[in-house]
């Protein structure tokens, strides 16, 4: 019985040794800083932000030790900080920073000599972010961490920060009678996503390729031009991405020529969990739908030389081949 009570405290010194090396205590904190200035695991923001990131760590202070910056392909570091918890700086002669370019996102690895902290203490690795065009959408696509390696090649690394964004499609679009097409889809309508039901803080975008634009509220991001007209193509469809959770209002600002503009604006609320709302409407495929449904009854003329005109929620369509189609129509029916 001594001999086994022996051999598992033998056992769990040894256990405590491979990692006391590494660390006064297990685990890591990897946070980003939100908007009232507390630190979170999870964090909301547009591409082209920067965002403060932190990782701290229970460390040996005779030991040597190096971290490196872990991020998603969508987060790139800007600057790197090593202090101790109590907010002084490490001199800095005991460790050396490098940055490099790793799978697509730009990260950092720093060298800490041994005796950098002169005691056991907690060491803050503080470090800026910004993610780029090719931050991913949804609930913990974008991470960001620290590892820390010790000379012995033991690793500890705690929970990853994860900085989440959303986003969601519009299809314009208008619905023709007597057409076997359920809708036509609208090319070149103008659309605008608004921070407030009064439509008068608007979201800046970046366009990429196809009808894909990228919200950006940064002031000082590396874009060199932003929009905030949102132009359909051929098939009417608009995608935008890079929203943090929250409540957003789209209008279309400007209708194609021929068409009138969709009278109402629609209430769009993001979820945290990657959701999409639109009036309170749950959208599963995360496509809000703007389709004027035009009815036979609400054709009319205004003066004799005009053409017809569809009138339905605000959506008016001016086709002189419908018309004749109608007009045909009638004909036969009469």
């Amino acid at each position: 019985m001594k001999r086994l009570v022996a051999l598992l405290a033998a056992a769990v010194l040894t256990a405590f040794l491979s990692v006391g090396a590494l660390a006064v205590s297990a685990g890591a904190e990897n946070s980003v800083r939100g908007a009232g200035g507390e630190w979170l695991p999870v964090c909301g923001a547009m591409p082209g932000g920067e965002l403060r990131c932190r990782a701290v760590f229970a460390v040996r202070g005779d030991k040597s030790y190096t971290a490196r910056g872990v991020f998603s392909p969508g987060v790139d570091c800007l600057s790197v900080t090593a202090l101790r918890q109590d907010g002084q700086d490490i001199n800095g002669s005991y460790y050396t920073v490098l940055t490099r370019r790793e799978g697509g996102t730009e990260t950092f690895e720093i060298h800490f000599a041994a005796g950098f902290a002169g005691e056991d203490a907690q060491l803050e690795i503080e470090y800026t972010v910004r993610l780029n065009d090719c931050a991913g959408i949804g609930a913990g696509e974008n991470r960001c961490a620290v590892e820390l390696i010790a000379a012995d090649g033991a690793v500890l690394r705690g929970e990853e920060a994860a900085i989440d964004t959303g986003g969601f499609a519009c299809f314009r679009a208008v619905a023709i009678p007597d057409s076997a097409r359920q809708s036509n889809p609208l090319s070149g309508a103008c659309l605008s996503l608004y921070r407030d039901r009064d439509l008068t803080e608007r979201i800046a975008f970046t366009k990429q390729d196809g009808a894909v634009y990228v919200a950006c509220e940064a002031e000082n991001c590396p874009h060199t031009r932003h929009v905030c007209l949102l132009k359909t193509p051929e098939n009417g469809v608009v995608t935008l991405r890079g929203l943090p959770a929250g409540t957003y209002y789209l209008h279309e600002v400007r209708s194609p020529q021929g068409y009138a503009a969709a009278a109402d604006r629609v209430e769009i609320v993001l979820g945290a969990d990657g959701s999409v709302t639109a009036d309170g409407a749950a959208l599963p495929d995360g496509t809000v739908r703007i389709i004027g449904q035009s009815a036979r009854e609400t054709v009319k003329k205004e003066k004799e030389s005009d053409p017809l005109a569809f009138y339905t929620k605000g959506c008016r369509v001016l086709s002189s081949v419908m018309a004749a189609l109608l007009l045909d129509r009638r004909r036969l029916l009469g």
